[in-house]
């Protein structure tokens, strides 16, 4: 299994927060044998339709803020454009606070996870797995 866990631009050019949650997100996933990279675009200069046609993830996770929330939607939209069988979650503050907003606005696009921690996430993967097999 191949995940992809994005950093969306801030939205403010001068802030550049490294995704420390994502960072911890992927030290538990590889603890569990599963291969996890970070694409922080704040700082990464690439083409993220490229690297996801090159990549070919089976899951995308994309951290959003309020300030990235715009961003954040667009590649979810775009993820899922280019790999339409991909299993799209978007995690972080926005989505914690703004859930019901973010389900009306997306329908069945992403899977949203409002808990601020890595568990949620490696649960999730483990319900996503055992829809799989």
């Amino acid at each position: 299994m191949k995940i992809v866990l994005i950093q969306p631009p801030s939205g403010t050019p001068s802030l550049k927060v490294p995704p420390l949650g994502l960072g911890y997100i992927t030290a538990v996933l590889k603890r569990n044998h599963i291969e996890a990279k970070i694409v922080d675009l704040s700082v990464e200069n690439i083409d993220l339709s490229t690297y996801l046609s090159l990549e070919k993830p089976e899951i995308i996770g994309i951290s959003s803020i309020a300030t990235n929330a715009r961003r954040a939607l667009e590649i979810a939209r775009t993820s899922k454009s280019i790999l339409p069988t991909s299993f799209v979650v978007m995690g972080g503050p926005y989505p914690s606070m703004m859930r019901d907003l973010l389900v009306t606005r997306t329908g069945k696009l992403m899977r949203l996870l409002w808990a601020r921690r890595n568990s949620p996430f490696l649960s999730s993967l483990n319900g996503y797995r055992m829809e799989r097999v």
